[in-house]
């Protein structure tokens, strides 16, 4: 599962299956079927504890399209 954290709507992410939402006030620890965890915005205690598990972190702006580049 992709989790991503953050406090404010993401525009551009899309619905997905395999995405989960989740307000970062709400976070109590290591959601253990994480596979990959997104961040939008800084919150290094969430980064800190995944890390420390093995699950690679990222910010959410890898998950939103690319934007064309005109040429």
């Amino acid at each position: 599962m992709k989790l991503v954290y953050s406090g404010t709507r993401v525009p551009g992410l899309k619905k997905a299956d395999d995405i989960t939402i989740v307000n970062p006030v709400h976070f109590t620890g290591v959601k253990k079927e994480a596979k990959t965890v997104y961040l939008n915005g800084d919150y290094p205690n969430i980064k800190a504890a995944y890390e420390d598990v093995g699950v690679k972190v990222h910010s959410v702006s890898d998950l939103l399209p690319k934007a064309k580049q005109e040429g």
